[in-house]
């Protein structure tokens, strides 16, 4: 049976290039060059709303504030250079466009920011395979987790553009390096959920939970005695991400700045759905949006590579050893942003008839458990069938940018 080892058992990282071994040194390299790919050859502005992220970078560069006021804020004309009447939908705190800004005061472009968010994203990777490595009992089960951590499907193509999605990757590899620490580093955990907090609200919902659960597990199965001192940073942490959405509550009386502007559709307009239809929409949607290239494939072709990764965690969490208690905290969290966010979006929905709220990358501050689970879970299947390891990693691979090129250069060969 594969599982993960008692920590007793547990040797260090081959020492190497960024600390681990060659093999898993070069999958980060291959992720990086991918990511920089991504970054000169997309056309601007691309997707995810690049234009809009780079437009509150510019706003926060002329004027910079800790608390935007977001029904102020207007989008760039695409060349960069004046600003069109259209009004801006993004709602997100300002820690990341503050981030940035000096790089526009400076005279920094498109392709330098981009540049900067190919590294946030590769800083992040770094982090979650470092600390997965440190788990894993030998290099084939570290190469494969360097794998699957590298392989959310928008985690290149993202990590390309200008969007704050980065940040929030870099949060969620700090809760999962400080779930994955020896002693349960509670102010690393604390760290991520305030940068969590400061980056989306999806990514303080999913990591809060994902804390939350780890914690009380831990004391529940009496791994943990209950301490204050453990408990409090934690708290300290969920409290700094929430002060972007309780000032947000103060001043305006909603969590978030909601542009109905961007979003509303007459009623008349919308399609006739109950709950039921709409989460089979929703989930639908989901699938659809999972690949790089989103609407790529069809639902039934896009399903059951978006189910894939997650039935082969979930087999994964069968044969883990003592850090099962790392996966199970993080398919609780998964069930609880699932949940919030399919309600989040039928309230959307019924309010303004909108159906924008599927989006899948909000989950890319789980990946780092999802990938543990999933690469204890492909070392089982692959026990017996070492052609099977190929083949598991190939379909997890598929979706991502890496797959959509080798796809590409295929078909134009053939």
């Amino acid at each position: 049976m594969t599982s993960i080892p008692s920590r007793v058992q547990r040797k260090g990282i081959p020492s190497n290039i960024m600390g681990v071994s060659p093999g898993v040194a070069l999958i980060l390299s291959i992720y990086l060059t991918i990511t920089m790919f991504m970054s000169v050859s997309l056309p601007f502005p691309w997707q995810f709303d690049e234009l809009q992220h780079l437009s509150m970078i510019r706003s926060e560069a002329d004027h910079p504030t800790l608390f935007p006021e977001y029904e102020r804020q207007h989008v760039l004309q695409e060349d960069t250079e004046h600003w069109s009447p259209t009004k801006n939908h993004i709602n997100h705190p300002s820690l990341y466009y503050l981030a940035l800004a000096p790089v526009v005061r400076l005279g920094g472009g498109v392709l330098l920011i981009r540049f900067l968010n190919a590294g946030l994203s590769f800083l992040a990777l770094v982090i979650a395979v470092r600390a997965g490595c440190r788990i894993l009992p030998n290099d084939p089960d570290r190469t494969v987790f360097a794998v699957l951590a590298a392989s959310f499907p928008k985690g290149a193509e993202i990590g390309g553009l200008i969007n704050n999605d980065n940040l929030a990757a870099l949060a969620g590899s700090l809760v999962f390096a400080g779930l994955a620490s020896d002693a349960l580093s509670v102010w690393m955990i604390a760290g991520g959920l305030a940068l969590a907090g400061w980056s989306k609200l999806t990514a303080l919902i999913g990591l809060g939970a994902l804390a939350l659960a780890a914690y009380a597990g831990m004391i529940w199965t009496n791994r943990l005695r209950f301490s204050f001192g453990r408990l409090l940073p934690i708290l300290a942490g969920l409290t700094l991400g929430a002060i972007p959405y309780l000032w947000s509550l103060l001043e305006s009386g909603h969590l978030l700045y909601v542009s109905r502007e961007t979003y509303y559709t007459p009623p008349d307009h919308r399609p006739a759905l109950t709950f039921m239809t709409f989460a089979a929409k929703f989930f639908g949607t989901l699938a659809v949006k999972w690949p790089a290239a989103e609407g790529s494939l069809p639902l039934w072709l896009a399903l059951p590579f978006f189910l894939f990764p997650f039935a082969v965690a979930g087999f994964g969490m069968r044969h883990m050893g003592a850090d099962k208690r790392i996966a199970e905290p993080y398919a609780i969290a998964l069930i609880v942003l699932a949940a919030i966010h399919l309600a989040f979006g039928w309230h959307a929905f019924k309010d303004m008839g909108d159906l924008t709220i599927a989006q899948t990358r909000y989950y890319n501050v789980l990946w780092p458990g999802i990938a543990l689970a999933g690469t204890v879970g492909i070392m089982a299947l692959a026990r017996t069938r070492r052609m099977m390891r190929g083949l598991l990693l190939g379909l997890y691979l598929w979706p991502t940018a890496l797959g959509g090129l080798i796809l590409a250069f295929a078909v134009h060969a053939a």
